[in-house]
Protein backbone atom coordinates (compact mmCIF):
# COMPACT_ATOMS: atom_id res chain seq x y z
CA UNK A 1 0.00 0.00 0.00
CA UNK A 2 1.01 3.59 -0.39
CA UNK A 3 0.71 6.15 2.79
CA UNK A 4 0.82 9.95 3.18
CA UNK A 5 2.49 11.08 6.64
CA UNK A 6 2.41 15.02 7.92
CA UNK A 7 3.24 16.32 11.15
CA UNK A 8 0.60 19.11 10.86
CA UNK A 9 -3.12 17.94 10.34
CA UNK A 10 -5.68 20.09 8.19
CA UNK A 11 -6.39 19.66 4.83
CA UNK A 12 -6.20 22.79 2.86
CA UNK A 13 -6.59 24.72 -0.01
CA UNK A 14 -5.55 28.36 -1.32
CA UNK A 15 -7.56 31.23 -1.65
CA UNK A 16 -7.68 34.46 -2.96
CA UNK A 17 -8.27 37.01 -0.24
CA UNK A 18 -8.35 41.51 -0.15
CA UNK A 19 -5.61 42.47 0.93
CA UNK A 20 -7.39 45.30 2.37
CA UNK A 21 -8.47 42.95 5.17
CA UNK A 22 -6.17 41.49 7.88
CA UNK A 23 -6.86 37.68 7.91
CA UNK A 24 -4.83 35.86 10.80
CA UNK A 25 -4.37 32.27 11.21
CA UNK A 26 -7.03 30.71 13.01
CA UNK A 27 -9.68 33.24 11.44
CA UNK A 28 -13.02 31.86 10.24
CA UNK A 29 -13.70 32.22 6.78
CA UNK A 30 -16.91 32.53 4.29
CA UNK A 31 -17.18 32.63 0.64
CA UNK A 32 -17.36 36.51 -0.22
CA UNK A 33 -16.15 39.64 -0.14
CA UNK A 34 -13.94 41.74 -2.88
CA UNK A 35 -12.08 38.47 -3.74
CA UNK A 36 -13.15 34.87 -2.78
CA UNK A 37 -13.30 34.50 0.76
CA UNK A 38 -13.96 37.28 3.57
CA UNK A 39 -14.68 36.63 7.39
CA UNK A 40 -17.56 35.25 8.35
CA UNK A 41 -20.10 37.29 10.86
CA UNK A 42 -21.71 36.93 13.71
CA UNK A 43 -25.33 37.20 11.44
CA UNK A 44 -23.95 34.12 8.98
CA UNK A 45 -25.46 30.84 8.90
CA UNK A 46 -22.08 29.31 6.95
CA UNK A 47 -18.65 29.30 7.16
CA UNK A 48 -16.33 27.80 4.46
CA UNK A 49 -12.62 27.38 6.69
CA UNK A 50 -10.21 28.50 9.01
CA UNK A 51 -7.00 30.64 7.99
CA UNK A 52 -4.24 27.64 8.63
CA UNK A 53 -1.59 28.66 9.87
CA UNK A 54 0.80 25.28 8.91
CA UNK A 55 -1.29 23.42 6.58
CA UNK A 56 -0.85 19.27 6.98
CA UNK A 57 -1.38 18.60 3.02
CA UNK A 58 -2.32 21.28 0.28
CA UNK A 59 -4.75 20.87 -2.49
CA UNK A 60 -3.18 23.98 -4.55
CA UNK A 61 -0.39 25.63 -3.35
CA UNK A 62 -0.62 29.03 -4.95
CA UNK A 63 2.17 31.58 -3.29
CA UNK A 64 0.84 34.63 -3.77
CA UNK A 65 0.95 37.38 -1.11
CA UNK A 66 -2.99 37.18 -1.90
CA UNK A 67 -3.84 34.35 -1.12
CA UNK A 68 -4.52 32.41 2.08
CA UNK A 69 -4.35 28.85 3.24
CA UNK A 70 -7.54 27.97 4.09
CA UNK A 71 -8.34 24.65 6.58
CA UNK A 72 -11.19 22.64 4.81
CA UNK A 73 -11.01 19.63 7.59
CA UNK A 74 -8.97 18.45 10.51
CA UNK A 75 -7.01 19.77 13.30
CA UNK A 76 -5.98 23.27 13.21
CA UNK A 77 -5.97 26.27 15.43
CA UNK A 78 -8.98 28.78 15.39
CA UNK A 79 -9.60 32.12 17.31
CA UNK A 80 -11.65 31.55 20.29
CA UNK A 81 -13.84 33.63 22.34
CA UNK A 82 -15.60 33.02 25.54
CA UNK A 83 -15.11 29.65 28.01
CA UNK A 84 -14.46 26.86 26.10
CA UNK A 85 -14.65 22.98 27.61
CA UNK A 86 -12.88 19.79 25.70
CA UNK A 87 -15.31 19.12 23.16
CA UNK A 88 -17.75 21.31 23.34
CA UNK A 89 -19.27 21.92 19.84
CA UNK A 90 -18.39 25.52 18.51
CA UNK A 91 -20.43 28.06 15.97
CA UNK A 92 -19.83 31.86 14.79
CA UNK A 93 -19.65 34.21 17.30
CA UNK A 94 -20.73 37.93 17.11
CA UNK A 95 -16.67 38.93 16.85
CA UNK A 96 -16.08 38.54 12.82
CA UNK A 97 -13.85 35.13 11.82
CA UNK A 98 -14.33 34.45 15.84
CA UNK A 99 -15.95 30.72 17.38
CA UNK A 100 -17.42 30.36 20.14
CA UNK A 101 -19.28 27.45 22.21
CA UNK A 102 -22.25 26.17 20.69
CA UNK A 103 -25.13 26.81 23.03
CA UNK A 104 -29.05 25.31 22.80
CA UNK A 105 -30.29 28.40 21.81
CA UNK A 106 -27.65 28.33 18.70
CA UNK A 107 -29.23 25.09 17.95
CA UNK A 108 -32.60 26.19 18.19
CA UNK A 109 -31.68 29.75 15.94
CA UNK A 110 -30.09 26.69 13.61
CA UNK A 111 -26.53 27.90 14.17
CA UNK A 112 -23.95 25.61 12.44
CA UNK A 113 -21.75 23.92 14.03
CA UNK A 114 -18.05 24.90 12.61
CA UNK A 115 -16.35 22.03 14.69
CA UNK A 116 -15.42 20.62 17.88
CA UNK A 117 -12.80 21.93 20.72
CA UNK A 118 -9.75 19.72 21.69
CA UNK A 119 -8.62 21.55 24.24
CA UNK A 120 -10.52 23.86 27.35
CA UNK A 121 -10.33 27.48 27.64
CA UNK A 122 -11.18 29.09 30.85
CA UNK A 123 -11.22 32.82 30.27
CA UNK A 124 -13.59 34.95 28.73
CA UNK A 125 -10.76 36.56 26.16
CA UNK A 126 -10.20 35.86 22.86
CA UNK A 127 -7.39 33.25 22.15
CA UNK A 128 -6.39 30.38 19.74
CA UNK A 129 -7.01 27.10 20.28
CA UNK A 130 -6.96 23.46 18.93
CA UNK A 131 -10.32 22.10 17.01
CA UNK A 132 -11.59 20.18 14.75
CA UNK A 133 -12.79 21.66 11.96
CA UNK A 134 -15.53 20.14 9.63
CA UNK A 135 -17.43 23.30 7.44
CA UNK A 136 -20.69 22.63 5.48
CA UNK A 137 -21.82 24.82 2.85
Amino acid sequence: GTAIATYYADLAEYYEHSMTELLPAGTLVKFGGEKEITKTSGKDNNVFGVISSQPGLVLNHLVSENHLPVALCGRVPCRITGKINKFDKLTLSRVPGVAKKKTWLDTILFRPTIGVALESKQDKTEKLIEIFIHAHL
